[in-house]
């Protein structure tokens, strides 16, 4: 909601400097009654003089980058919606780093371009030339809480100064938080006053401030020249650890003065050339110097951050380090790695790329996207690297990084340039195989990077052009295709690399780790593998995994549970499935929503450590098994989003989280294999539950199933023809039931109560296979199990009154499962009781 339709009782604080108090007529803007601060204190704290004369007024601002600083849109206009990006409209001058107006130290600087959030009471405000000597506040990462400490700082006014001459700074307490702002009273006198506008609200953590919100409106309570009678000191700031992402890719990227561009000859020269301008490609590429010589004994030469190099030879890679400072070499051909001989041949030339962080990135023979990173203080690679993350890389002529985690490929098709980005910290696919570009480019000889998402192509014909995409547009703009140098020499380079990191990217697409609820009422997960055993995974009351083998699925006294460790604290229902190779693959979330796996073998007790797969999902994934025996994991992020993972083929790690399409999702999916794929249903945050199809990697169409709100995630059962039933807690808390009549046929347009059967939790159904009837359990309202039974077999919409089954007092959810031992098929169900202990119970 746009914050001028809010709290409409609060008064905007901009600074009218030019007329006396009772004349104000330009939009009122907030200054802070606070202390004096200490010189130099807060000295990313910035004053704003807006317009010229009597009708000048004054903000104050956050310095956040050397050339960008961020503060309130209302400083620019009454209607914070209104501000047109751009130049500002009226001359607009920054003063950076001088606590005391009357003195020196600082900088002064021209507002050159505003970039308005599209519904906050916020605006990126761009300075001419960056400032130095100054450290921009880090952007904190987590929410304000109700009774946190903050402190205030701005140029605003105080209790009796109109237009004070130091910036002052106060504390105040947190009183509340919604999504997008802050809502916060001064403690000790401290107002926000007219002219704190566009000032930081931060917290200090160890000494290190971390801003939090922006100052937008207050009360004014206690300031000068307000209505004596207001004694509120309440105010209103726009949060900005939510909007990290928004700063960063509209503040672009940032690049040192000069760009290092390398090249070999087939003399084995090793030239370098200091491009200035690599942001805007404005200036020509310059003569070479020699920095080395030797590397005619490789097919391929990369530069990566830092003057290390890479040349790799059909035996494999060997390193190269020089000090820039002495011009020497302190690693020198230094072996390093047997593998990756084959992209020394013109085959893979250019199918291998580093990144500004020194990730190695590579198609493989398969056609699969991976990468690796090597640490040179450690003399090893990076355990975590080469493993396939994505899939169907065979179709790019050339792959090239342009910063940390964005890969770019030329189509060999089309000629189209596609791009992708890959967070490392959430395994999460930002961006994955988006055309940017439909021009061809295919008549390219080397392709490279400065980072930051520039481009250095060398052509076949020799000319050299460069090209800045711009994250926060979608496109290329006026950096595009810019002649920067021509000869037959660069067409006749055995290899051209850039220091990737000369610019770098500051937008942040690692997404905020929800904090997930302990839920301990998920009901067991139950496996019978392709041996006839059964498995059990659950947790208990504290957390801890309780994973089960019983060895004669008709016995129960054969099942033997394993605890595990304490500090291993897990939420949800662990998921588990079998690969096709025999092994049995567990997957479960840790509170801070991450996700974890690990295998065994068939016939072993023994797990395997347990491998990171990251997501940040707001409800334990959930595993489903392809009919090819491709495991893949589904969850639903904070935002509603619904996300996959998959193993690139069966028995062999997982790639990347992709986004599917869909949104509005709350709580954990359901998936179930059916012939062509897996059937995913959804619960949205309206109740209607909803289902598509997966297969291949593609989504089918979200439909609607039922006509009616639901809980939770429901329980599915694939029925003889491939027809599917789904059973589901209604908001009421009755069973409800929707079968189709025919494989992939529309689910009935209503839902069918399970006879009087109430649940808690959610149910979970089964057919019984030694009468072919459908059983409903559920955990009741009453602390009991109860159950329903089909009246008539196959008719599901006749169901006989529930009962109580067993005696325990459940503390999870059941789960019914089939399962068969020799030639005998049977059910049961499996629940933890409030003691602790997983029961099974045979059904009858």
């Amino acid at each position: 909601m746009p914050l001028r339709r809010a709290h409409v009782g609060l008064t905007a604080l901009l600074l009218t400097t030019g007329v006396a108090a009772g004349a104000l007529t330009a939009p009122p803007a907030v200054a802070l009654a606070g202390s004096p601060a200490a010189d130099n204190a807060y000295a990313f704290t910035a004053k704003l003089d807006i317009g010229t004369g009597d009708a000048k007024r004054a903000c104050s601002a956050t310095l956040v980058y050397t050339d960008w600083l961020l503060t309130a849109a209302s400083c620019f206009a009454a209607d914070p919606a209104s501000v047109p990006a751009g130049a500002p409209a009226l001359p607009t001058t920054a003063t950076v780093g001088r606590t005391d107006l009357t003195g020196t130290t600082g900088q002064v600087r021209q507002i050159v371009r505003l970039v308005p959030h599209p519904d906050q009471d916020l605006v990126l405000a761009e300075l001419a030339t960056p400032v130095t000597g100054v450290t921009p506040v880090a952007l904190g990462t987590t929410a304000p809480a109700a009774g946190e400490a903050l402190r205030g700082a701005g140029y605003g006014r105080t209790k009796d100064e109109w237009a004070p001459l130091r910036l002052h700074s106060g504390t105040f307490t947190v009183d509340s938080a919604s999504a997008s702002q802050v809502s916060v009273s001064g403690k000790d006198g401290a107002a926000v006053c007219a002219g704190d506008a566009g000032g930081p609200l931060f917290r200090e953590v160890n000494g290190t401030p971390q801003l939090v919100a922006v100052n937008s409106r207050s009360w004014q309570g206690g300031c000068f020249g307000a209505d004596p009678a207001e004694t509120r000191t309440g105010a209103l700031a726009t949060r900005t650890d939510k909007l990290r992402n928004w700063i960063g890719v509209n503040a672009g990227p940032t690049c040192s003065t000069q760009g290092a561009l390398y090249s070999t000859t087939t003399t084995g020269s090793l030239l370098r050339r200091n491009v200035d301008d690599p942001d805007g490609g404005t200036a020509a590429v310059p003569e070479s110097s020699t920095i080395d010589t030797g590397w005619d004994q490789y097919g391929r030469m990369l530069a990566g951050p830092g003057a290390t190099f890479y040349g790799i030879k059909s035996d494999g890679v060997y390193l190269s380090h020089r000090v820039s400072s002495t011009g020497t070499w302190d690693v020198h051909h230094q072996k390093i790695s047997t593998d990756l001989g084959t992209y020394a041949t013109a085959a893979n030339h250019n199918k291998i790329s580093v990144d500004r962080t020194g990730h190695i990135w590579y198609v493989d023979g398969g056609g699969d996207l991976r990468f690796q990173k090597y640490d040179r203080t450690a003399a090893a690679w990076d355990p975590q690297g080469n493993k396939k993350i994505d899939s169907g890389w065979a179709a790019y002529t050339h792959v090239f990084a342009a910063d940390d985690g964005v890969v770019f490929g030329i189509d060999s098709a089309t000629g189209h340039l596609v791009r992708s980005r890959y967070d490392f910290d959430s395994q999460r696919w930002i961006e994955r195989q988006k055309t940017v570009s439909t021009s061809d480019w295919r008549a390219t000889k080397e392709i490279t990077s400065f980072g930051g998402d520039t481009i250095v192509r060398v052509n076949t014909g020799g000319d050299v052009r460069h090209y800045r995409y711009n994250e926060s547009t979608g496109v290329f703009g006026t950096t595009w295709n810019k002649l920067i140098g021509s000869g037959t020499h660069w067409s006749g380079y055995t290899s051209v690399s850039g220091g990737p990191d000369v610019c770098r990217l500051r937008s942040d697409w690692t997404p905020d780790a929800p904090a997930v609820d302990a839920d301990r009422t998920t009901g067991p997960d139950v496996l019978q593998t392709s041996a006839g055993e059964l498995v059990y995974a659950a947790t208990d009351a504290d957390g801890r995994l309780l994973t089960g083998r019983q060895t004669d699925p008709a016995d129960p006294g054969t099942l033997r549970w394993t605890t595990g460790a304490a500090n291993e604290v897990l939420t949800g229902q662990p998921q588990l499935a079998e690969q096709p190779d025999g092994r049995i693959a567990l997957s479960a979330q840790t509170p801070d929503s991450q996700t974890r796996w690990r295998r065994r073998a068939a016939a072993d007790d023994t797990w395997g450590s347990w491998i990171g797969l990251a997501g940040s999902m707001a409800g334990h994934p959930v595993l489903g098994r392809t009919p090819a025996g491709v495991l893949a994991e589904f969850g639903v992020d904070a935002e509603g989003h619904p996300w996959y993972r998959q193993q690139q083929r069966a028995n062999v790690d997982f790639m990347g989280w992709v986004r599917l399409t869909g949104d509005g999702f709350a709580g954990p999916l359901t998936a179930v294999t059916v012939r062509d794929g897996i059937q995913l249903f959804g619960t949205g945050t309206d109740g209607r539950l909803r289902t598509a199809a997966f297969a291949d990697g593609t989504l089918g169409t979200w439909t609607t199933v039922g006509d009616s709100g639901v809980t939770g995630a429901p329980s599915v059962v694939v029925y003889p023809g491939h027809r599917l039933g789904v059973y589901a807690r209604g908001a009421d808390g009755a069973v409800l039931s929707a079968v189709q009549t025919e494989e992939n046929a529309v689910f009935p347009a209503t839902w069918t109560k399970v006879a009087d059967l109430t649940a808690a939790g959610a149910p979970s159904a089964v057919v019984d296979p030694a009468s072919g009837y459908t059983q409903v359990l559920a955990r009741a309202e009453d602390g009991t199990i109860r159950g329903s039974r089909e009246a008539v077999q196959g008719d599901f919409g006749t169901w006989q009154a529930s009962t109580r089954i067993g005696t325990d007092v459940p503390a999870s959810d059941p789960t019914a499962y089939s399962y068969t031992a020799g030639t005998t098929s049977a059910w049961a169900f499996a629940y933890r009781t409030e003691s602790g202990e997983v029961r099974v119970t045979k059904g009858s």
